[in-house]
């Protein structure tokens, strides 16, 4: 089970926004998830949603926006590890939305076969088309180590990949041609010790704007005479946690926002 697409009063998402500017990524809905997955727009038609997921050694799974599995809540994932996830946002209304995740680990234990995973999708019910590629090749070890493509009405790549498997494939389900496309990236990391933060900070842009080595490319197929095309793209790396504290700052808020939420619940 996974959380569908908000719409609230709008028979679609892109009925939130009228005449939505080229070279804009924006959130009509908010952070209403409250758990870093985030439905945007981009450009004049493009409507997609982010969902993170996180598998913590042994293939045990903490997938902050999953309804779905062990540790299915970042809540459920702290009482269970003991990590703590939190995540930010910018950039929202300009060509490029940027999404920091972080995993911190102040539980006195060095854990291991971490992988991070985050799933873009097109808006299911819009009854547009992407056509997904791969670009690039990871140069760096903060680059993504894997990547998928999947057709998400047949093959559904975030239910068998990522919650099935726990991992990606390389491999492209759609076979090169448009479809309702969803892709997603992976970053490993061999070992988080006591007293380091995992940053994860993934670019959503449809201006061209790439953040790491390999990232996807989403081509929407809306039949217009210039095509809208969305980069997906991160980085991830480890830092100390008094470099992280400051690093993610503006992520302090949302997390409490979070907790308050869950707690009213």
């Amino acid at each position: 089970m996974t959380k569908p697409f908000i719409t609230g009063a709008c028979a679609t998402l892109l009925a939130c926004v009228t005449g939505a500017a080229h070279a804009a990524v924006t959130l009509p809905s908010g952070d209403v998830f409250l758990d870093g997955t985030l439905e945007f727009l981009y450009g004049d038609n493009g409507s997609a949603r982010i969902d993170p997921a996180l598998y913590v050694d042994s293939n045990e799974l903490f997938a902050p926006g999953a309804l779905a599995e062990v540790y299915a809540t970042p809540v459920g994932a702290e009482f269970a590890t003991g990590l703590v996830f939190d995540y930010s946002f910018s950039g929202a209304g300009t060509d490029t939305l940027t999404v920091v995740y972080g995993i911190t680990n102040q539980t006195g234990l060095n854990w291991t076969g971490l992988r991070f995973l985050a799933d873009v999708s097109g808006d299911p019910f819009d009854g547009l088309l992407e056509l997904a590629s791969v670009r690039g090749a990871p140069l760096t070890a903060a680059d993504p180590a894997a990547w998928g493509i999947d057709d998400f009405d047949t093959g559904n790549l975030y239910i068998n990949d990522i919650l099935g498997a726990g991992q990606l494939d390389n491999s492209d389900g759609c076979g090169g041609v448009a479809c309702p496309a969803e892709g997603a990236l992976q970053w490993n990391l061999d070992q988080l010790a006591d007293g380091q933060r995992w940053v994860i900070t993934v670019q959503l842009s449809d201006a061209g704007l790439v953040g790491s080595q390999r990232w996807i490319e989403f081509a929407l197929d809306d039949g217009g005479p210039t095509g809208e095309v969305l980069s997906f793209s991160g980085q991830a790396m480890v830092v100390p946690l008094p470099a992280a504290a400051w690093l993610l700052l503006g992520g302090v808020p949302l997390l409490a926002a979070r907790r308050r939420a869950v707690n009213a619940g």
